[in-house]
This record gives C-alpha cells, structure tokens and sequence, in this order.
C-alpha cells in the first residue's frame, strides 16, 4: 500500500544551533486508475484492487449471462402459460384470455361475463353448439389467424373460406371477416363451387346442419 510515512529526525548541524524535520516520501506515486477497460486482463487501483476481466463487457465493464433474453411468440398449439379453455366439440383447447379478447368480441363479453358471475374455478368457453358443427373442423384456422402477428398476409385455405367466414361472424371477430370477405371476392370465379358446397351445409336441411 502506498501511504505516505513521515518520520522526524533530530539532526544538529556542526554548530549543534538549528534542527531539521525530514519527510520520507515514497519513491514512487501509486499507479493511477486507468479505468475497466485500461487492460484486457485485469483492472488495478493503487495495488491491492483488481477487476477481473470477463466476456462481454458494457461500459462498467459487466456481462450478462441469463441468455439471450429473447421473447417468443404465443402459440395455441403448446398451451404454454395459458389461462382459458375452450372446447368444440371432443377438443379442448388451452388458450390465453387476452388475445382471444382482443381479436373477438364474442370472447371479450364472455370473459366478461364470467367474471362478474364467478363462475367456480373454470375459465372457459364450451363453443360446441355455438358454432355450426360444419366450422368445427375450421376454428383451428381460426385460431391461426387470431395468433398471428402478420394478420394481413394470412392465407386461408379455399376450401375453408366461408366456414371461417361463419365463425367470425358468429365470435365476432371483425379482422377475419373482413380478410375472408377479401379472399371470397379475389378468387369468386375459382372457388364459386366450393362456397357453394359450404354454404349449402349451412342453409340446406339434411346437409351437415342448418344454422
């Protein structure tokens, strides 16, 4: 450590008439500080303080390691961190609260409604008589489309078109509607027999039902 020693001496002269006080400094001023990123190696203060040097550094010469930190997307498919469940038909599905009520006002008011009534432990939409049994095969394009993060550019199979047409009409789930609207009259000429095949399950009797 370099800490400055003083030390009195008595020393006379020839003529024993005068005394003299000598300071003894160090030979050398301590080593200054050159801040964290003066060596690749290590950082020293005076003589005894060292920061050792890690991976990536910021400014004070700190590093994270938790990873990148990155965040992905919710999916419908892993159930992770979900918080309602909806069944059609024989399918449950483990979905999240906030998007669904987000893309659909159908969900919204019941969520709604479910929390004011608390309805026990449940948190959970039953659509197996709400949507036509035709859509059932439909809701997971459904889901698709409420997940996405690039809605304009979803594509939908044509053969399923106006099934989701119906299911976002009957959940309320205006961006679909009007993207399927779009996909209806873009591609009317090609898919006319299609949308006439599902349309007829929908308003003909005996078909596969008729709401």
């Amino acid at each position: 450590s370099h800490f400055r020693s003083l030390h009195l001496g008595r020393l006379a002269d020839m003529d024993g008439s005068d005394e003299e006080e000598h300071w003894n400094l160090p030979t050398s001023p301590p080593a200054p500080f050159l801040g964290p990123e003066a060596s690749s190696s290590e950082h020293t203060v005076g003589a005894s303080m060292a920061f050792p040097a890690t991976g990536a550094k910021g400014a004070l010469g700190l590093s994270f390691s938790g990873g990148s930190g990155g965040m992905t997307s919710l999916s419908w498919r892993d159930g992770r961190f979900s918080d309602w469940t909806v069944q059609v038909g024989e399918k449950f599905y483990h979905l999240h609260a906030f998007l669904l009520a987000r893309a659909s006002l159908f969900f919204e008011s019941h969520m709604s409604i479910a929390a004011r009534t608390e309805q026990g432990n449940f948190k959970g939409s039953d659509l197996t008589e709400v949507l036509p049994t035709s859509c059932h095969s439909a809701f997971e394009d459904a889901l698709d489309f409420m997940y996405s993060e690039n809605q304009a550019n979803f594509e939908a199979p044509a053969s399923k078109a106006l099934l989701l047409l119906k299911i976002a009409d009957i959940l309320q789930i205006s961006s679909l509607f009007e993207a399927m609207g779009r996909r209806i009259e873009a591609a009317f000429e090609d898919t006319a027999p299609l949308l006439l095949e599902q349309y007829c399950r929908f308003h003909i009797p005996g078909t596969d039902d008729g709401d």
